[in-house]
């Protein structure tokens, strides 16, 4: 959800740091270029960039006594309700408790997509809270003493006629460890970003400061929420997710007035067709299919069926294998971090704008979160979790059956699996970048290894039995994937599965019940039965894009080449040059790992190539442009 603002909180009391956001103040007022100034007092100033107008754009809203701004959409926890401007305006016991309660206050009475900034003037104490959704982003960082909170970089950057070493309000340096973890480990989420010192708030974290110290909690905490009141059985289970689903969907279809939804004809896309056609308010609707003709890459004949059910119309779109990622690339915007999907968001810019052309649509709704709240893992490991909520019983025997039917494996195997499982830490203490290709060279990961990449919840998630704690480390690297391609897609996308009474319903239900009847999804196939036409509902294959992408990868070998073995990863010794020469010859196999692989390092070269340049061919370190500092930490 693209919400652009930036915010500045200091310690008013302190005369260097009142002195030095004077004269950033000054400089975003002058150099902001379109920037909205909400709050401007001691100790807190906000700005956005937010259109004006009705819903569904992003709504701010300024709490009583200016003790800080909510940016985002609210719902009310009790009925799903959205917040009145108005009235969060005016309620000042309410302003006090969320600066009182460092933001808790306000996750325990509404839940929605924001970012809360609030600040005390009384005590400079100052709180900014992401929700657990991650939608809108948020990163910060910290000059002359004074948190710069934003969520787009390029709204820190001052007027274009400056010289290069003065363009932007904050130093920016590479931070090559990050590039080195993003390219051993894409699906990595946590604070360091590819700037020394501008972080990521991860989605549920706060970020604190009191009296100048700074510090980052887990406001939003998975692990204290699967650990807490259990649906008693498997009714009562899936009468809840059925009832908690509809209510996020009916909250959200309130926002549109006209939507594209990514149809792909998997159970998760389709189910929020369905229930987004029940909606009392529901948008005008129409739905996309994308295809190719690889294996499990036509998925037509779903797509019409649930579109069929739902009485939308279909637009089917192939899958274009032949795009040129160097033209994609050259217009991909600056971010703080590099990611995969930017690339794949950059491929799929033509058909959004297309679509933001030919209709009045204000977004692109997907199923994406499905996979991971309602799971759709074959894992045995749920065998474990109900031993330790049941002991010996008949739901350990319900547990066996459901597990030997979902993973093939007798019960003697699934037995023998879970006595080594008994202490969850083991299973996760394999570090994952001990199988990446040869062609990475990632010298000083060692260092940190496998910690390095891990989010805060693994860790934390510990004492949580296995197949739980399984989920709550995929929900990490799901709630912080989300990131808009500021200014290049017309349309935004959106994730109406990611709503916080859902994901918390999904924590609290037992594996074992979400895996019920020995079937991915097993509790929400029976909750949503009587929603989705029958092969829908009972589909276990799930659609693939790999094939394409190894033709996308293939279409473009001599592109990839030479940005890979001239680029920057390759002069920080990152990459084996002959590795990667060898890896990307027009016939050679491209495994799953490997694929994953080369695209990130497509993705980190893109990042560091719109910061610091085009290095010379040869492998000679290029020039900073843009007053990103290029600085060596290879040995």
């Amino acid at each position: 959800m693209e919400c652009p603002y930036v915010a500045l909180l200091w310690f008013p009391s302190d005369r260097q740091q009142s002195i030095a956001a004077l004269r950033i103040l000054r400089r975003l007022r002058r150099d902001g270029g379109g920037l909205r100034q909400l709050i401007a007092r001691d100790g807190l100033a906000v700005f956005t960039r937010l259109p004006h107008g009705p819903a569904p754009h992003p709504t701010t809203y300024t709490l009583s006594g200016q003790l800080g701004v909510i940016i985002g959409t609210l719902f009310r926890r009790r009925d799903g309700s959205r917040a009145s401007i108005a009235e969060i305006k005016a309620d000042s016991d309410f302003a006090e408790a969320c600066v009182a309660s460092r933001g808790r206050h306000l996750k325990n009475t509404y839940w929605g997509a924001y970012v809360a900034l609030l600040s005390d003037p009384r005590d400079a104490n100052s709180t900014v809270f992401r929700d657990c959704s991650g939608m809108i982003e948020c990163y910060y960082t910290t000059i002359h003493g004074i948190i710069i909170v934003f969520s787009d970089l390029r709204d820190l950057r001052r007027r274009a006629d400056s010289a290069d070493d003065d363009a932007w309000l904050v130093p920016l340096k590479i931070n090559w460890r990050y590039i080195a973890g993003f390219v051993a480990d894409s699906q990595m989420q946590i604070r360091e970003t590819g700037f020394r010192g501008i972080y990521e708030l991860l989605a549920g974290e706060s970020l604190n400061t009191t009296l100048g110290r700074r510090s980052v909690h887990n406001l939003w905490n998975p692990v204290l929420i699967a650990d807490s009141n259990p649906p008693g059985n498997v009714e009562d289970a899936c009468h809840e997710l059925r009832d908690t689903t509809l209510h996020c969907i009916e909250a959200w279809a309130g926002l549109h007035h006209s939507i594209v939804h990514s149809l792909s004809g998997g159970f998760d896309s389709s189910l929020v067709l369905s229930l987004l056609m029940r909606a009392s308010k529901r948008p005008t609707v129409v739905s996309v299919n994308r295809f190719a003709l690889g294996p499990a890459e036509d998925e037509r004949r779903y797509a019409r069926l649930a579109a069929q059910a739902a009485g939308v119309e279909l637009t089917e779109l192939p899958w274009d294998h032949e795009q040129r990622l160097e033209a994609l690339c050259a217009a991909i915007p600056v971010t703080v971090k590099p990611t995969i999907t930017q690339v794949f968001s950059g491929m799929d810019a033509a058909m959004n704008r297309v679509f933001a052309a030919g209709s009045d649509a204000e977004a692109i709704w997907t199923g994406q979160g499905g996979d991971h709240l309602f799971m759709a893992m074959k894992t045995g490991m749920a065998v474990v979790d109900c031993c330790r909520h049941h002991g010996f019983g008949h739901h350990l025997k319900a547990a066996f059956r459901d597990a030997a039917i979902l993973t093939g494996k007798s019960y003697l195997r699934l037995a023998w699996e879970a006595r080594g499982l008994r202490h969850s830490s083991k299973i996760f203490s394999i570090a994952k970048l001990e199988s990446r290709p040869d062609f990475l060279a990632v010298d000083f990961l060692p260092e940190c290894g496998d910690d390095y990449t891990r989010h805060p919840w693994t860790l934390d998630s510990a004492e949580l039995p296995p197949a739980k704690r399984l989920q709550v480390i995929y929900l990490a690297e799901l709630l912080n994937r989300h990131r808009p391609n500021y200014g290049m897609q017309k349309l935004e996308e959106f994730h109406p599965l990611l709503s916080q009474p859902l994901i918390e319903l999904c924590l609290r239900i037992p594996v074992y019940h979400l895996l019920t009847g020995g079937r991915t999804r097993g509790l929400a196939r029976t909750a949503f039965r009587s929603d989705l036409p029958p092969a829908i509902l009972n589909r276990q294959q799930k659609g693939q894009t790999t094939h394409h992408t190894l033709g996308l990868i293939r279409a473009n070998l001599p592109f990839m080449k030479t940005r890979l073995i001239n680029g920057h990863l390759a002069n920080q010794r990152l990459l084996n040059r002959d590795r990667v020469s060898a890896t990307l010859q027009p016939h050679a196999p491209i495994a799953g790992p490997t694929l994953f692989s080369l695209l990130a390092c497509v993705a980190a070269e893109v990042w560091l190539n719109s910061w610091l340049g085009s290095p010379l061919v040869g492998g000679i370190s290029a020039k900073p442009s843009q007053a990103a500092s290029y600085e060596s930490t290879s040995r």
